[in-house]
């Protein structure tokens, strides 16, 4: 993986996959709250836009995860509209700061959200996040 991708990719993972904050969305269906697998973040999820894209927004930290880094980016919506592609799937282009990446996600079964980024076709990252309830 080239330096450039790795920083991107670094970035994304910080923020559950680095996309750019904005106002907050009315009418969000709650999905569930996910976590990364060391149990450092967690990611809201929820069917978002026209009721069928998936936004993620990071919404804790916990132990190596907290850090003033990833604090900078807590309450960001990390992935913003991503179009469906299928039941419990979505697919389409993201943006990174400048950059753009073709992004994929998917629900599991198992109640695993995994989320995968990739930038010009041959370098791409995969993230599998787990759930761990409605946080209500």
């Amino acid at each position: 993986m080239n330096i450039t991708m790795r920083k991107l990719l670094a970035m994304a993972m910080a923020v559950g996959m680095g996309f750019a904050a904005g106002p907050a969305m009315a009418e969000e269906e709650l999905i569930g709250i996910f976590q990364t697998p060391e149990g450092g973040m967690d990611y809201r999820a929820t069917l978002c836009g026209d009721g069928t894209q998936l936004c993620l927004q990071l919404v804790a930290l916990h132990g190596k995860g907290d850090t003033k880094g990833n604090r900078k980016h807590l309450g960001e919506f990390v992935v913003r509209e991503l179009p469906a592609a299928g039941a419990n799937k979505w697919r389409g282009v993201v943006t990174i700061k400048d950059k753009s990446a073709n992004g994929v996600a998917a629900i599991t079964p198992g109640k695993q959200l995994y989320v995968s980024l990739c930038a010009y076709v041959v370098v791409c990252a995969d993230l599998t996040l787990h759930y761990v309830g409605t946080g209500t």
